[in-house]
């Protein structure tokens, strides 16, 4: 009996040990050769990530997908500008996106942040109204740089993404950094 016990005490260690390493495994992928692609199979992000050739005159583009197997992942797309063309990306993004109006208690803890120098707003899902942190998109906007951001996050068995009454905006940014979808 003891050594049936010592076995699945075994078992049991050695598959927590695998899955941790399995399930913190990740792939980053940041060539825009494979955004297109990317982009068309990551939730729906389709409908939220520009296509590259609306980007107009960007004078710099950076994009990351990170990918993990049991964890959430993200899309980002940096997009830098001249302050003309900057101006109008950013009105037009600001104009057509259905932004987040307020915080979900328990899934989404804040509608907008400012986070390394970007100011940032939720951009709603309409398929997973139910549950925002599902699926949703973030754009955000850094005047002294000039540049837009385009951050996008699925996983369908998310229900939460942090509620702390105190500073709900740490919740948010600690999902940002955890899904290392920031260049």
């Amino acid at each position: 009996m003891q050594k049936l016990i010592k076995h699945a005490i075994t078992c049991l260690l050695a598959g927590i040990l695998i899955f941790s390493s399995v399930g913190c495994a990740k792939s980053v992928v940041k060539s825009l050769n494979k955004y297109d692609g990317i982009v068309a199979d990551y939730g729906n992000a389709i409908d939220f990530m520009p296509d590259l050739k609306d980007l107009g005159d960007a004078k710099d583009v950076k994009f990351k997908c990170l990918e993990r197997l049991f964890f959430p992942g993200g899309l980002s797309l940096f997009v830098a500008y001249d302050k003309n063309d900057y101006e109008k990306i950013k009105s037009t993004a600001l104009f057509v996106n259905d932004f987040l109006v307020e915080p979900v208690v328990e899934s989404m803890p804040v509608t907008e942040l400012d986070y390394k120098d970007f100011h940032l707003k939720v951009v709603t899902d309409p398929d997973y109204d139910y549950c925002p942190c599902k699926s949703f998109g973030m754009f955000g906007y850094n005047d002294k740089t000039n540049t837009v951001a385009f951050l996008y996050y699925f996983d369908n068995s998310l229900d939460v993404i942090a509620w702390q009454a105190e500073n709900p905006e740490k919740g948010m940014t600690d999902f940002i950094n955890d899904n290392d979808a920031w260049h």
